[in-house]
């Protein structure tokens, strides 16, 4: 045991430590201080362990670190070593002197595991823990941090599994810097389980972040890392995500990946781009089956695309309707003789929802012969249900025309 002991570090050397321990087994530390001088790296207590099954130190109640804000890149306690440590803070406290001065209240090193911070309070530092192991949960308990930390915690890469319970819910510029790929590791705030007569709680595990409803144990939404690292948000059951329901006129954006905004959706639900002329609906090879629009299901309108290859269309720069073709097809002209002043028989073809107000565009597929077909005077009007062409004869005397087609079609 070593306790009620004080190391004054104010004139040693740049990284110098003040407690170290090296495979100390079930050997408490209690209510011991270090003081820091105004010198760059200095390590209050440092615990290191090596070996095969090494337990750690059982203990350290109470740990004490003063600096002033001279000191730069000083850590209060730093965790270290190649086996399964164990190592349990009761309480402590350190005013490491500076939130700018690149110091921490907590340091877990490569190698280490199982450190339990245990209400230790960080008072003043520029980060109150950081983390390099990457053994799986090489830190998880509780550390309370004040206003005087800029940084609460700082997991770097290939860091996973460490859970931490705060007391803040914003401190300085920045709450948790994680490094690790897809972020996995949790700081949780005790202070917001309840929001609530309902007992909201937000509860994590090795597979899904979850936010419960504690009076029923019924879980509402469930985060979940995805194959590729993505974050999965869901719904349980059968429940709906709402937002804006109770208040609030934000919306939300979707980025590129580089901080370029792309897409919007306002708090009417309406989607719009971010930047004017940047972003289409659709791509050319995930097309969308089809568009609806209009106010009810019964009274609505339907775009659908039925290409056989990929297709441009560009509407013209100019306000008007868009006309819509309601049928189409061929009409035969007999070969009759028509009489001077004369008409042939109307030719009539059926063209389904044609209306009396519709108008007929229409064309004969060949050319006609200029003494017979050119001097004739072709009527075309709809009725419902069809399309209808005469051919009358204005001259003095007979003509035989030959057998055109036309082409026709209705537009509305």
């Amino acid at each position: 045991m070593i306790s009620g002991i004080a190391v004054n570090l104010f004139s040693a050397a740049a990284n110098a430590i003040g407690i170290r321990r090296t495979n100390g087994v079930a050997g408490p530390l209690e209510y011991d201080e270090v003081i820091f001088g105004p010198v760059s790296g200095q390590i209050g207590y440092q615990f290191v362990g090596t070996g095969v099954n090494f337990d750690g130190t059982s203990n350290i109640v109470g740990p004490e670190c003063t600096s002033s804000a001279l000191a730069t890149n000083n850590k209060c306690l730093q965790f270290s070593g190649t086996s399964q440590n164990g190592y349990v803070i009761v309480g402590g406290h350190a005013n490491m002197g500076s939130p700018t001065n690149g110091s921490v209240c907590i340091d877990v090193a490569a190698g280490a595991s199982r450190v339990d911070p245990g209400g230790f309070y960080c008072d003043v530092a520029a980060t109150a823990l950081t983390v390099e192991s990457t053994a799986n949960t090489a830190v998880h308990g509780k550390l309370w941090a004040d206003s005087g930390v800029t940084l609460y915690a700082n997991f770097a890469a290939g860091t996973l599994g460490n859970r931490i319970d705060s007391n803040v819910r914003s401190i300085g510029t920045q709450l948790v810097t994680d490094s690790s790929p897809g972020g996995q590791n949790s700081v949780t705030n005790g202070l917001d389980y309840q929001t609530n007569s309902r007992l909201w709680k937000m509860t994590a595990n090795a597979t899904a972040w979850q936010l419960l409803d504690n009076t029923t144990s019924a879980v509402h939404v469930l985060a979940t890392p995805g194959t590729n690292g993505q974050l999965r948000l869901s719904a349980s059951g059968t429940e709906q995500l709402y937002f804006n329901f109770d208040g609030g006129t934000g919306g939300a954006t979707f980025y590129d990946g580089a901080g370029n905004p792309k897409l919007q959706i306002d708090q009417n639900g309406t989607p719009h781009p971010s930047v004017v002329n940047t972003i289409g609906l659709g791509t050319v090879s995930l097309p969308f089956l089809d568009l609806r629009v209009g106010a009810a299901a019964t009274n609505n309108i339907r775009v659908v695309g039925t290409a056989t290859a990929a297709r441009t269309q560009t509407l013209q720069d100019s306000t008007g309707t868009i006309g819509l073709v309601v049928a189409s097809g061929t009409a035969t002209f007999t070969t009759t003789a028509v009489a001077a002043a004369a008409c042939q028989t109307t030719v009539t073809v059926a063209a389904t929802n044609t209306l009396t107000t519709d108008t007929i565009s229409w064309a004969f597929n060949s050319a006609p012969v200029a003494a017979t077909d050119a001097s004739l005077i072709t009527s075309v009007w709809p009725t419902a249900g069809n399309v209808n062409f005469k051919r009358c004869n204005p001259t003095a005397a007979s003509i035989t025309p030959t057998a055109l087609v036309a082409n026709w079609r209705v537009i509305r």
